[in-house]
């Protein structure tokens, strides 16, 4: 994937280069306890940065078939990340993401996300 800088010195033009490369939603407070009242997150490239108590979380949109998602929690807490209605990551109605952590999804079917975890 290229950095916005790249796209934009080819003579695209900002938007462009923001949807190619993937918008950055920061500082996202993870809310709720399921599914239907997490926080909703609508970019590739997500970072919560408040997450106060463990339980929490996000819920991100549909899956797409090649679609990669960045997640990072620099929340205190340990969250919950939710699929879309009707999808699931690693074939479950949700995962987690440890506190200071970070996580790829990579979307497998227009339902179905797979999750790789890391530092």
């Amino acid at each position: 994937m290229a950095f916005p800088s790249q796209i934009l010195g080819s003579g695209n033009a900002a938007a462009s280069s923001i949807a190619i490369a993937g918008e950055v939603t920061a500082a996202v407070t993870a809310a709720g306890s399921t599914a239907t009242d997490a926080t909703v997150v609508s970019t590739p490239n997500v970072r919560v940065g408040t997450a106060g108590s463990a339980g929490l979380g996000i819920r991100v949109p549909p899956a797409e078939t090649g679609a990669l998602m960045f997640i990072r929690n620099d929340g205190a807490n340990t969250i919950n990340v939710y699929p879309a209605t009707g999808g699931t990551i690693n074939g479950s109605t949700s995962t987690t993401i440890a506190a200071a952590k970070s996580a790829l999804l990579l979307g497998t079917s227009p339902t179905t996300w797979v999750s790789l975890a890391g530092a």
